[in-house]
């Protein structure tokens, strides 16, 4: 009996370390390196936490559409602008956020354009290949919902959700997305 307790305490020694059994073949032991190992950053998203749809946005991200480039870091927003965070805590104010989607557009000062990517109008409404004689409203923000398609009023959505186009025409039969 002694020897079972024996290993019954060694198996709950490395227990922590095995993923388990698959289908009876064994079990499997893991071992990370810090290198290895992913980053993750359990700081709030940018986007979301920073507040509701701001008219051009949501929180402290710009809209943009569905190609936006991925910035997949932590940053420190001051209630206005962003920048890279790097190792250092944020100072003056500013608290941490992760951002999805961003870019540096300042590497001087670290500061970092935040996306708030929506979806493809191209899903909820017409769409034809780009050309050069169409028109485009000013914006490239759709208001997209259950009564169809609407363009966007500066920037923000009074009903509906907003959604991507490259260029947003009005013509005569309604909305159409002029997509690249």
């Amino acid at each position: 009996m002694f020897r079972c307790k024996e290993m019954f305490s060694a198996l709950a020694l490395v227990a922590p370390f095995v993923l388990g059994v698959v289908g009876g073949l064994g079990t499997v032991a893991v071992s990370m390196s810090p290198s290895s190992a992913m980053a993750r950053s359990f700081a709030p998203d940018l986007c979301i936490a920073t507040g509701v749809d701001t008219g051009n946005g949501r929180g402290g991200c710009v809209y943009a559409g569905p190609n936006a480039p991925v910035f997949d870091g932590e940053v420190c927003w001051n209630g206005d602008v962003a920048t890279v965070k790097g190792t250092a805590p944020c100072v003056d104010g500013s608290r941490v956020y992760f951002l999805r989607n961003g870019e540096v557009v300042d590497p001087d000062l670290n500061i970092v354009a935040a996306y708030a990517v929506v979806p493809d109008a191209c899903k909820f409404m017409s769409c034809v290949p780009s050309s050069f004689e169409s028109q485009g409203l000013p914006d490239d923000l759709a208001c997209c919902g259950d009564n169809g398609c609407v363009p966007s009023v500066g920037g923000s959505c009074p009903e509906g959700e907003p959604t991507w186009c490259t260029q947003l025409e009005k013509t005569d039969d309604g909305l159409i997305c002029h997509q690249d």
